[in-house]
């Protein structure tokens, strides 16, 4: 069985959903999950864990994300981006006449923002969009969200050209509608791009075509998956022997006379565990900085 983490280059026109029954096509017998859901209209890299990699996304989705888009102004649609009916007339905008970095700055660090009418964020137990497609108007609640970066650059009169890095839960419709509303004329979302997910770039993933014909032409497709061990690069790894081994796939508690080595010895509140012959046994966090770790998430063996 394969186990890690599929770096996709997911196209525009379909859904993260979609993609993922691509790669399961690809992969059969094997669990697939997206670690984040891009819209249809977006392009850009999509995580997608393979057997126990998909145990991994409460991690991934916690990673920063990096972004690369367009917001078109003159006019604010439904869906708050292009595949969204246009509400109310045009107005008319002038980019290279507004202070760009002041608009830009209202955007950044800890920012509250609601998420579209058409999105997946869940509302007494539905996503809003089936409240939207039926007609039915619900108030979300305003979300605290954080923007670590942002950055832009007027292409016309109408267009800004945006980089922005992200934490977990922005909607980037959101930010452009919003946009659109400071500046009392509408906006909208045209192009939107996911470059990066923590370690993973998108000029390293691989996209649906290449990845079925390889499939097609006989040639082994795992090749592209990320292995388990090489995930979460960040954290610190413990080395451990048999003993340690036993004890914590048992979901025991390790001790550090169990380590036989730590590579990094930088504090963290979580810790990869691997075996004498470097395969990923668990997920621990250690206790008050103290002798013992604790496992988070066990990798069993009859499980590869």
């Amino acid at each position: 069985m394969i186990h890690g983490l599929l770096p996709l280059a997911k196209p525009a026109g379909i859904t993260s959903h979609d993609a993922v029954q691509h790669v399961r096509r690809v992969f059969p017998g094997h669990k697939a999950g997206h670690f984040g859901t891009l819209d249809p209209i977006a392009e850009g890299l999509l995580l997608v864990g393979i057997g126990q990699g998909t145990r991994l996304f409460q991690f991934y989705q916690l990673c920063r994300k990096v972004y690369s888009g367009v917001v078109r102004f003159g006019v604010a649609t439904t869906t708050y981006d292009a595949e969204g009916t246009p509400v109310g007339d045009p107005k008319e905008i002038d980019l290279f006449g507004v202070d760009l970095e002041t608009l830009l700055n209202r955007f950044r660090g800890r920012i509250t923002q609601v998420p579209p009418a058409y999105s997946a964020k869940k509302m007494h137990g539905r996503p809003l969009y089936a409240y939207a497609r039926k007609g039915i108007e619900v108030i979300p609640k305003p979300v605290e969200v954080e923007v670590f970066a942002l950055s832009g650059r007027v292409v016309d009169a109408r267009r800004l050209e945006f980089s922005a890095q992200t934490g977990s839960g922005v909607y980037l419709r959101s930010l452009a509608h919003d946009m659109g509303q400071i500046l009392g004329c509408g906006a909208y979302l045209e192009h939107l791009s996911r470059d990066a997910v923590g370690e993973f770039k998108l000029e390293d993933a691989v996209d649906l075509a290449e990845l079925e014909r390889r499939q097609d032409g006989g040639n082994d497709p795992s090749r592209f998956v990320v292995p388990m061990e090489k995930l979460l690069p960040d954290w610190p790894t413990l080395a451990v022997g048999k003993e340690g081994k036993r004890s914590v796939l048992n979901g025991n508690p390790l001790w550090v006379r169990d380590v036989t080595r730590m590579v990094s010895a930088v504090p963290s509140p979580m810790y990869r565990v691997m075996d004498e012959s470097g395969h990923l046994v668990a997920l621990v966090s250690r206790e008050d900085n103290g002798p013992r770790f604790s496992p988070r998430m066990v990798f069993p063996e009859d499980d590869k």
